[in-house]
């Protein structure tokens, strides 16, 4: 019964990945567009990466406790880098209130510096894009915009999904 309430969390947490992983590049794609960081954007982007960090941590800790990994054997470069965008945009919108009236302020006008870090980071979750789009069931193509499918998702690794040794770290 634990099995299957975690295999329900997994698949809302899957949700919430890649959701923040597709919400990232469209916010980056704004971004180089415009040429500016918002407040909104600065917040969106350390959210997900956040999620991102504590779901490998998560998920980590979960395999760990099941025996399904043995303590020191991951090595994740991925959360590691999440939480370093995290705090990089974190430090933008520090101390500040953020809420629906003020997140287009712009808090950063893009100069070749900042454009190309912006673009490295777009670069990377793309990357992530990828890897979603290719690696979890359940998570389709439309017209550019991936969408994740939690029924499919549920039908394909079925409610007891971690006893079917399912782990995505």
């Amino acid at each position: 019964m634990y099995e299957a309430y975690i295999s329900v969390s997994v698949k809302n947490d899957m949700q919430q990945l890649v959701n923040a992983i597709v919400d990232s590049q469209k916010i980056y794609e704004n971004i180089l567009d415009e040429e500016v960081i918002t407040k909104g954007d600065a917040y969106f982007l350390a959210n997900n990466s956040g999620s991102v960090m504590k779901l490998y941590q998560k998920y980590d800790g979960l395999a760990k406790r099941f025996e399904h990994l043995e303590h020191g054997t991951t090595q994740n470069t991925t959360a590691g880098v999440a939480q370093e965008i995290s705090a990089f945009f974190g430090e933008m919108i520090r101390e500040e209130s953020i809420d629906s009236s003020n997140l287009d302020e712009i808090k950063i006008e893009l100069n070749d510096d900042m454009k190309q870090k912006v673009m490295k980071l777009k670069e990377l979750n793309s990357l992530w894009v990828s890897s979603v789009k290719n690696n979890v069931f359940g998570v389709t193509d439309k017209q550019g915009d991936l969408v994740f499918n939690r029924q499919q998702f549920r039908n394909h690794y079925d409610e007891y999904s971690l006893s079917d040794d399912f782990w995505v770290i």
